[in-house]
């Protein structure tokens, strides 16, 4: 019987005496010429060389990641190999249009790695991964429907919050604004008009809503179905030289920490603060002449009005 197995991998590497069966690891693909020299218990030899093919693992990616958008976007995954690959497997299988096409479409609501495994003829494997991310959508809110006499001005007060910053921001139709990428611009329609603001975040994340302003004909007074929340705030005196006072009616709004934003007619913010009063006091003094909006902010919703100020 067989007592000593010696064998020569044909790539420097040797193994001695006592396995039969051994398993080796070749680092580059190459032909080699693996040799065995067998021993008896009496002492006689054998040698048998083989031939062995090592191909190469196949080459692959599966690239690249991707950002896509919660509920409005897909992702392309795209795998390829440098060898021709004879089957695709990919996991996970969630969202995933199809698991053994190289190119499958995913549709997820959240955060995932995919792993991608290609067999070729020869049946050598490997694997790639590529991530996909879900970004959150913007949150919008915009002022309450307002209503105004014609040739009157509207302030199309928004908010932006969640997804990535920056955002940039468009209102439409752009007629009779003064800048419709303005987060906050002033309108002036002549006609009752619906006005859509659009909020996308640097991913490309969209969100919008709407508001509608009410242009009623000269001469202009509002009845009581007509009130808005605009109606049951008062700011006097108006114009101002400075100073002036907020009052709400407190008796239909709840005062109860208004997130007051002051802008000039750019839509840049120049002043903000928190109202804890239904009577509460505003110093203006620090800004030039000119007309400026107000924005308050609570649970009741948006509000706008709109002050000059004249020193």
């Amino acid at each position: 019987s067989i007592t000593s197995w010696d064998w020569d991998f044909g790539d420097g590497q040797t193994l001695c005496c006592t396995t039969p069966n051994p398993c080796h690891t070749y680092a580059i693909p190459a032909t080699y010429i693996v040799c065995l020299i067998a021993q008896n218990t009496h002492g006689d030899t054998n040698k048998v060389c083989h031939s062995v093919i090592v191909n190469p693992l196949p080459v692959i990616t599966a690239g690249p990641n991707s950002i896509i958008c919660l509920g409005q976007s897909t992702a392309q995954l795209s795998a390829s190999s440098v060898h021709a690959a004879v089957t695709y497997s990919w996991s996970p299988s969630y969202g995933l249009s199809c698991t053994t096409c190289p190119n499958p479409t995913c549709n997820v609501q959240f955060s995932n790695t995919y792993t991608v495994t290609v067999t070729t003829a020869n049946g050598c494997t490997n694997t790639a991964t590529v991530s996909v991310a879900v970004g959150p959508l913007p949150f919008v809110s915009v002022i309450a429907n307002t209503t105004i006499c014609a040739g009157d001005t509207a302030f199309l007060a928004a908010n932006a919050s969640n997804g990535q910053t920056p955002y940039n921001f468009y209102w439409s139709p752009p007629n009779n604004l003064n800048n419709p990428t303005l987060q906050n611009p002033h309108a002036a329609p002549s006609i009752t008009t619906q006005y859509t603001f659009t909020c996308t975040d640097a991913i490309g994340c969209k969100a919008d809503t709407t508001v509608l302003i009410t242009v009623m004909p000269q001469p202009c007074s509002f009845g009581v179905n007509e009130i808005s929340l605009n109606e049951l705030v008062s700011i006097y005196p108006n114009p101002t030289t400075g100073k002036f006072t907020i009052q709400m009616d407190n008796g239909k709004l709840s005062i109860e920490n208004y997130q007051l934003s002051i802008y000039n007619v750019l839509g840049e913010c120049i002043n903000q603060q928190i109202i804890k009063s239904p009577n509460q006091q505003i110093d203006l003094s620090f800004v030039p002449n000119g007309i400026y909006f107000l924005q308050l902010l609570n649970s009741d919703g948006i509000i706008s009005k709109k002050i000059m100020e004249e020193k």
